[in-house]
């Protein structure tokens, strides 16, 4: 009987237990929290939190109220002010992000390098009624990475500057900006004033600084950055600074977006007659009977990218001073070519020379004084060149000498020998072992043989 009771007492206990695993089982589980993508003051906004943005969840939020509404992606601040160790407001999600402005609000950040506001990507969409005083004075108040940023018809004072890595658009809104350790008050990929500009300093212009390895338009005066920058309705937008097309010069002045489809003897005095273009989408300079006499270098060109020469009808460059060059390349590749003939003149030193820079002369006609030199390599190809050195120099000199199509016409009998000029070792064209000053080629010609080393 004693063993009938306790096999029934553990039939019970089992029983009961598995009744209370299925009811553990049944209850409602507790969902994630789902998670906004912003931080305010550190402290991530969730949907455990969201209806209670206030001090005793965001230790940052020292007064006001603030709210967020996840559908509308809107945080409105109304009279709030925050004050964070490291950056104010932190969004990292893709999704557009608005702050409304109700009253007067402040942000405040301390510590190393922290924003005031960041946001890492889409847009971020200030606008409302009232003020923001936003204040990074170790580093910058606002600033969005891959976002664009549009301030709309609000009040903002940014102690430490506004910058952005896309377009930054300034629509009906007072802004003052201030900079803090030398950087720019405004800076980002595109600038953009909508019913406002700036209103001090005045005679601002707007210019392209690059900073690590991306290109930015900054607010300037006279040329110089502005570290402090004042904006409102009825401003003046600031007009763009003459853009140069690389580093590009023709008798001494730079060739800018601005005087490009100018370029003639009013804009470039140098420029004595004909014509000359400039096309920066091929980057292919074309001379059509044109004349250029210059006091320093005729046509310098620094850039790295390839620069064309187009030669139409019968063309000048002739270069005067000290040590001029008639045509110079930096680096990159130079190429001359066309149907027409060129003549190309420095007597005191090199008509043609490229630094880094490979050269390719191409089926035109060169009369060059003053030879012609690269430290690169030098293709001729079906070219008729007739080249004269000065002072005891080379005609012809490069780090290999390539004939494409055409020889050496005179002298006869030349050949092709290796010469080391301060530690460079070039091609020359010498007859009888001693320098040409003086060679012609053409098609037709004979390539001179490489004397053994």
């Amino acid at each position: 009987m004693m063993k009938t009771k306790t096999n029934y007492r553990n039939l019970l206990l089992a029983l009961l237990l598995t009744l209370a695993g299925l009811a553990g089982a049944m209850a409602p589980q507790r969902a994630a929290a789902e998670n906004y993508g912003f931080y305010i003051g550190g402290v991530r906004v969730t949907s455990e939190n969201i209806k209670a943005i206030n001090s005793k969840n965001f230790p940052a939020i020292k007064s006001g109220t603030v709210t967020y509404d996840p559908n509308t992606r809107k945080l409105t601040l109304n009279n709030a002010t925050m004050e964070s160790d490291g950056d104010g407001i932190d969004c990292r999600s893709s999704d557009t992000l608005t702050i409304e402005l109700i009253g007067k609000n402040t942000v405040t950040v301390k510590g190393n390098h922290p924003y005031g506001i960041f946001k890492r990507q889409g847009k971020l969409h200030i606008m409302g009624s009232g003020k923001l005083t936003v204040a990074s004075p170790n580093y910058v108040s606002i600033y969005t990475l891959d976002a664009s940023l549009l301030i709309d018809g609000c009040t903002i004072d940014a102690i430490g500057g506004i910058g952005t890595k896309a377009d930054l658009t300034i629509k009906k809104a007072t802004i003052n900006a201030k900079a803090t350790e030398s950087r720019y008050a405004l800076l980002a990929r595109k600038l953009i004033f909508d019913g406002c500009g700036v209103t001090i300093p005045s005679g601002t212009s707007i210019g392209k600084t690059t900073l690590a390895n991306t290109t930015y338009e900054v607010i300037l005066k006279d040329g110089k950055r502005c570290e402090e920058v004042s904006i409102a309705p009825g401003g003046t937008n600031p007009e763009p600074v003459p853009t140069p097309i690389g580093e590009f010069w023709i008798g001494g002045v730079r060739v800018t977006s601005e005087n490009i489809k100018a370029i003639n003897s009013k804009n470039i005095p140098a420029i004595k007659s004909g014509t000359v273009t400039y096309d920066p989408n091929t980057r292919k300079l074309t001379l059509n009977n044109a004349t250029i006499v210059s006091d320093g270098n005729g046509i310098d060109y620094r850039s790295s990218e390839t620069l064309t020469i187009e030669l139409i009808g019968k063309n000048t460059v002739k270069a005067k001073g000290n040590h001029p060059y008639g045509i110079f390349k930096h680096q990159g590749k130079l190429h001359i070519m066309g149907s027409g003939k060129l003549t190309v003149a420095s007597p005191n030193y090199a008509s043609i020379y490229t630094l880094d820079a490979s050269l390719l002369i191409d089926g035109c006609t060169i009369d060059a004084i003053g030879g012609i030199g690269t430290k690169a390599d030098l293709t001729i190809k079906k070219a008729t060149m007739r080249v004269k050195a000065s002072k005891n120099r080379y005609a012809l000199l490069a780090r290999k000498l390539i004939f494409d199509g055409c020889g050496v016409i005179t002298p006869s009998g030349t050949s092709i020998r290796k010469t080391t000029l301060a530690n460079t070792t070039y091609e020359v064209i010498l007859k009888n072992s001693r320098p040409c000053a003086k060679v012609i080629i053409a098609p037709g010609g004979t390539v001179p043989p490489s004397d053994p080393e």
